[in-house]
């Protein structure tokens, strides 16, 4: 198990993680969201090959409607 940081709260996951596999574990939308890690966005195209370390800080931004 590896600790990162989602969001500034800290979360144990499996070691070979990846953002795909978070998201889900999160249960987390996959349409409109975006995830950033140590300040770099992650492009969808590469959510499940992008695994996580221990000690990221990963922010995961939704987009909302409204005005």
């Amino acid at each position: 198990m590896i600790t990162i940081y989602v969001n500034d709260s800290p979360l144990e996951v499996p070691k070979n993680y990846n953002v795909l596999d978070l998201l889900k574990e999160l249960k987390s939308p996959t349409q409109g969201v975006a995830v950033a890690i140590e300040d770099t966005v992650i492009p969808v195209s590469a959510w499940e090959t992008h695994q996580l370390n221990s000690n990221n800080k990963i922010l995961i931004i939704q987009a909302a409607q409204g005005g």
